[in-house]
């Protein structure tokens, strides 16, 4: 379901998607059972089993927040990052 809601200038505020969300942007995917935009703060909320993917990372948690231009995110109230370094991780730290 897609729920739009506009402002007195006919111009988009607010997009709500429930069921099965998926967001694409560049190479980056976004999953959800629901999602809100909002178009004035540039904010996503990622609700209900959340993920967000980049390659083979992921970002999972009870809500993910991001806002597009500014590529910042917020994870709440827990997170769980799974990040793959394409360089060789220094392991030199933990043997000491």
């Amino acid at each position: 379901m897609l729920k739009i809601k506009l402002g007195l200038d006919n111009q988009i505020n607010w997009i709500g998607a429930s069921h099965s969300v998926r967001i694409l942007s560049e190479e980056r995917e976004a999953l959800a059972d629901e999602a809100t935009y909002d178009v004035k703060t540039d904010e996503f909320v990622l609700l209900g089993n959340p993920k967000i993917r980049d390659g083979k990372n992921m970002l999972t948690g009870g809500t993910i927040r991001f806002w597009r231009g500014s590529r910042r995110m917020v994870c709440e109230p827990s997170a769980r990052a799974i990040v793959y370094s394409s360089e060789k991780i220094n392991t030199g730290f933990f043997e000491n």
